[in-house]
Formats: structure tokens, C-alpha cells, sequence
């Protein structure tokens, strides 16, 4: 399936194809930034139900288990901070 550009983001420049083989993904990095990131907030995961083939109680077990993969996934090289805290990176 083609990868088809959202309108959720202010700009698209700079974006590069991720290369992934089973999904696909436009990705922008700032090496620099990212490097000297020590926070990070992650945004809670959303999944569009597109037909309604999940019922919202599987949905909620898979968004919880995307957020706790993504937490320590990222602990050990970042601070995870709360919502109402600012944050260097959000993910």
C-alpha cells in the first residue's frame, strides 16, 4: 500500500523514506538535537479502527502495549517525563 502524506504536521521538508520492509514510514532527523536530548514525552499511541474490526477493550490492550514497549524501549538512554512536563523530544 502507498504511503500517503497526512496534513498533521506543519512541514514534510526533509522528509526521507524510512526503508522499513514491512511498513513504510517517512522519517526527519536532527542527529544533533537527538543527541543531546535528555527528556523525552511520549505521546499516547492511537490506532485508527478503520472498519471497527477491534472491539475498544483490544484496541486499549494494543495502544497500552505500543506505550510500555516505546517507555522501556527509551529508559535507558532518556528521562521519562509526564504530559504536564516539557520535554527535549516527544515520540
Amino acid at each position: 500500500v502507498p504511503l500517503q502524506q497526512g496534513s498533521s504536521l506543519g512541514t514534510y521538508a526533509g522528509m526521507t523514506a524510512s526503508g522499513g520492509s514491512l511498513t513504510k514510514a517517512k522519517l526527519r532527523v536532527n542527529p544533533p538535537a537527538v543527541l543531546a536530548a535528555q527528556t523525552v514525552r511520549i505521546a499516547p499511541t492511537s490506532v485508527e479502527n478503520a472498519g471497527g474490526s477491534f472491539d475498544a477493550k483490544d484496541l486499549a490492550l494494543l495502544t497500552n502495549a505500543v506505550d510500555r514497549a516505546l517507555c522501556m524501549g527509551l529508559i535507558d538512554r532518556f528521562k521519562v517525563v509526564v504530559a504536564s512536563q516539557p520535554a527535549d523530544l516527544v515520540v
